[in-house]
């Protein structure tokens, strides 16, 4: 189950729920990776010939976040949107650039408490293109530690 945010999400120091003029040009919100399972290490050892298996210890290993959101041009004319949505989507793709050092990913949560994660992008994708200047995306993270909340 996702969290409902419906407060800012930063990455880096950037927030990702902005407006222009009044006009919402960004709007993210966390998906997935507060409440799930981290992916974690370890192997239960099998014996040949005896029944069943004999359990090992597990270690966190890696947590996948993803974060998705509205990217809207804003502008008077249809150019005028369009030129501006370019724009940001060529912010978001070098805010994440899966080759850079992981950065801080934070969130409010529902509760009014921050969460915060450093964590690297692994790929931005567009779910959905409703018209030339209004594009719904989605990021994923990979972070190798938990989150802190505070």
């Amino acid at each position: 189950m996702a969290v409902l945010v419906q407060h800012p999400v930063t990455f880096n120091g950037t927030s990702l729920n902005t407006d222009v003029g009044g006009d919402p040009r960004y709007t993210f919100w966390l998906e997935r990776g507060f409440d799930e399972a981290p992916e974690v290490r370890g192997e239960d050892t099998i014996i040949p010939s005896a029944a069943g298996r004999t359990a090992r210890d597990r270690k966190f290993d890696y947590r996948v976040i993803e974060i998705q959101g509205w990217v809207m041009g804003t502008g008077a004319t249809e150019v005028l949107m369009r030129s501006d949505h370019r724009a940001a989507m060529n912010t978001l793709r070098t805010l994440f650039d899966p080759t850079q050092t992981p950065k801080t990913l934070a969130v409010t949560l529902d509760n009014s408490t921050t969460g915060s994660i450093s964590a690297r992008p692994l790929n931005m994708i567009v779910l959905d293109k409703p018209s030339a200047s209004s594009w719904l995306v989605s990021v994923e993270f990979i972070a190798v530690s938990d989150w802190s909340v505070a």
